[in-house]
């Protein structure tokens, strides 16, 4: 048995990190997962006033216009919407809604 290996050169220099969250972004629903994701770690109380985490409403324009870019062809640009969405969101909850989002597909 012989193997094979895929090779994607345009993508070569691309991080684990921006790959999440380009799966998130070009996701046909992603906010479900975001605020599942949220509501799991509602427990821990992280903004100390006993409410979940939820996008603001600049924050949700601000995902819809970053999910309308996301579905480019240009590597560069990309790369820069997923390091936004990175950056802004963390790298633990991109991992994280990225694995269930892949799961469920």
């Amino acid at each position: 048995m012989s193997g094979t290996t895929a090779r994607r050169v345009e993508w070569a220099d691309i991080t684990l990190g921006e790959f999440d969250a380009l799966t998130i972004l070009r996701a046909s629903e992603s906010v479900p997962y975001l605020n599942a994701y949220w509501d799991d770690i509602a427990a821990y109380d992280l903004c100390g006033d006993g409410t979940p985490n939820r996008l603001s409403d600049s924050g949700a324009v601000w995902l819809r216009n970053l999910r309308c870019e996301a579905f480019t062809d240009d590597a560069e640009t990309a790369r820069r919407i997923a390091r936004d969405f990175l950056s802004s969101m963390g790298t633990l909850l991109t991992a994280n809604v990225a694995r269930v989002i892949r799961a469920e597909w």
